[in-house]
């Protein structure tokens, strides 16, 4: 089955390596760094980082990760001391990379939102 990005786009990437990225970092060196102008998944991973940032931020800023996100691994996530004291880190052990499902299945899909809430309610 062919690409449909590439159907739209020949050329875009590299199909065969793309489908032979074993890695989130090849991954993004073959697809996303170069879907989006950047060199390669090094270049994209460092310019793409908001982390630099997390130290300059001076307005109440929620910081919300799931320990488990498997695309952001709990030992690459900033701590308190490399952010400004406008920053509040949550990083819930689980969660994964989009979902903060709570209760029984099916699950209640309230968490996040009642968790933002509470944040926005902790800063007025």
């Amino acid at each position: 089955m062919r690409c449909a990005k590439l159907l739209h786009f020949p050329g875009l990437f590299d199909e065969r390596c793309m489908r032979q990225a074993a890695t989130l970092f090849q991954f993004d060196d073959v697809v996303t760094a170069p879907l989006h102008g950047f060199a390669g998944a090094d270049d994209y991973w460092r310019r793409a980082s908001s982390k630099p940032w997390l130290s300059a931020i001076r307005l109440p800023t929620l910081v919300l990760n799931a320990q488990n996100d498997p695309f952001l691994p709990s030992h690459a996530l900033p701590s308190s001391d490399r952010v400004a004291t406008a920053v509040k880190l949550d990083y819930p052990r689980e969660g994964g990379h989009v979902g903060f499902v709570s209760g029984s299945r099916p699950g209640r899909l309230a968490w996040l939102s009642d968790r933002l809430l509470h944040f926005f309610q902790q800063v007025r």
